[in-house]
């Protein structure tokens, strides 16, 4: 009878200790997990934070009006700060110039926009600029995601 109760309890106890971790890795998992607050609808593979990610400066550099507007406003989407304006020159193709402390964000800003990253340019010393990367648009700006 003693062998029994032995046998029940070390059964109980070993069960009990199973369900406890079991529960604890699954709120680990849980607690560790980022929120998917927003999702770009043609690539859900990008995990979206929901505080702002950093700041782009976005110019225009076409002749074509509300261009940097319109990538601003899908930027925003993104919950990223952004700030536009136009260039003096016209650009063929779009530059992404990006502080060397700031991959995170051009890493972000490269997804979201389908930007190549081997495109991808650093800053030099001589621009005089607070953000972590300045867009520039050109004429193929229609290779982008907010453009298709």
């Amino acid at each position: 009878m003693l062998s029994k109760i032995k046998d029940i309890f070390f059964y109980l106890s070993t069960l009990i200790f199973f369900v406890l971790f079991f529960l604890v890795g699954l709120s680990l998992y849980f607690k560790y997990q980022p929120i998917n607050k927003k999702q770009d609808l043609k690539s859900s593979s990008i995990v979206f934070e929901s505080y702002p990610i950093g700041k782009v400066e976005i110019l225009n550099g076409t002749k074509i009006a509300g261009l940097a507007r319109e990538m601003m406003l899908y930027l925003k989407n993104f919950e990223i700060e952004s700030k536009i304006a136009n260039h003096q020159k016209e650009f063929e193709r779009t530059v992404v110039f990006f502080r060397p402390n700031s991959y995170r964000v051009v890493n972000f800003l490269s997804a979201i926009i389908d930007f190549p990253k081997d495109k991808l340019l650093p800053m030099d010393t001589t621009f005089d600029s607070s953000f972590d990367a300045v867009l520039i648009l050109g004429y193929d700006y229609k290779l982008l995601k907010p453009y298709r």
